[in-house]
């Protein structure tokens, strides 16, 4: 199947070989690179390069969203009243530490600050 979509595909001389190799065969970049030198086909130093580039490029942008979505997770939520609010049911009611249970009035330690 791939030695038959590299043919039909060879046709076309703008054609970035690893990307549309990537997207057609869901497989990663250097999967890509590895897969199509197996089958023969001569990919440039340059085009290696580029798919490598491109590679560290996503995994520093999934990183940064990693850790900004860790982040966010974990601010404490709270409201008038709940102290701590660990998660939310399905219906959407909210779960958790009242502020009563803390002994506290809603938001008074943050006013200590």
């Amino acid at each position: 199947m791939a030695i038959a979509w590299i043919n039909e595909i060879n046709k076309d001389e703008s054609v970035n070989m690893i990307r549309s190799y990537r997207k057609k065969f869901k497989v990663d970049g250097l999967k890509a690179i590895d897969e199509l030198q197996s089958l023969g086909v001569q990919l440039t130093l340059e085009e290696i390069e580029k798919e490598k580039r491109r590679l560290k490029k996503h995994e520093e942008r999934q990183i940064k969203k990693k850790n900004r979505n860790h982040q966010e997770m974990e601010a404490i939520e709270q409201n008038e009243y709940f102290y701590y609010i660990a998660g939310y049911t399905s219906g959407g009611a909210a779960y958790g530490i009242t502020w009563e249970e803390m002994g506290l009035e809603p938001f008074e330690d943050e006013k200590k600050e």
